[in-house]
């Protein structure tokens, strides 16, 4: 899933992280969403989630598309 979301992402682009959305070990501060995220030229942020890694990766990549898209269409 890292290569084709790789492959989605615009020229100066790059992922930043995936991470679990969890903001601590205690146990009512864990989560099972996990955070992909890709950073681009001045700044830009777009971020993927999902229940799974390859979740968020895959949001990711659809919301890269999509931003290539909008940009070039």
């Amino acid at each position: 899933m890292w290569v084709r979301t790789e492959a989605s992402l615009p020229l100066g682009w790059w992922i930043d992280s995936l991470r679990c959305a969890s903001n601590g070990l205690a146990p009512h501060l864990r989560s099972d969403r996990w955070i992909a995220i890709a950073k681009g030229p001045e700044d830009e942020t777009i971020e993927g989630e999902g229940g799974s890694a390859d979740q968020a990766m895959a949001n990711l990549a659809n919301k890269l598309r999509e931003r290539q898209g909008s940009i070039s269409g």
